[in-house]
């Protein structure tokens, strides 16, 4: 799947999706950061956490070419997974939060 696949991304919060727009790596780091950041962590904090490096949080955050399981232990850190639904003519992404 390429970043013009993507189409829509939403958020979960009990039940209720929250869809996004996400057409890229770099709109998909913008909104870890902002969901980084509502949750009072650090770069720092989310790497430790999620056993990475800060510079691979950095990477996902500025839209880096990180690899996807990476990407999944850092949304896992901060209580978040990800559905990819690609059938059909549009893919989705969604982000759940998982409750830890």
């Amino acid at each position: 799947m390429n970043s013009n696949e993507i189409k829509k991304m939403s958020v979960e919060t009990n039940n209720t999706p929250r869809p996004f727009p996400a057409d890229n790596a770099i709109e998909f780091g913008n909104w870890f950061r902002k969901e980084r950041k509502s949750r009072n962590f650090t770069q720092s904090d989310i790497a430790e956490m999620a056993n990475v490096t800060r510079q691979t949080i950095g990477e996902i955050e500025n839209g880096g070419n990180v690899g996807f399981f990476l990407v999944l232990r850092a949304l896992k850190s901060m209580g978040l997974g990800l559905t990819i639904d690609a059938s059909g003519h549009q893919s989705m992404i969604s982000m759940l939060f998982e409750g830890k």
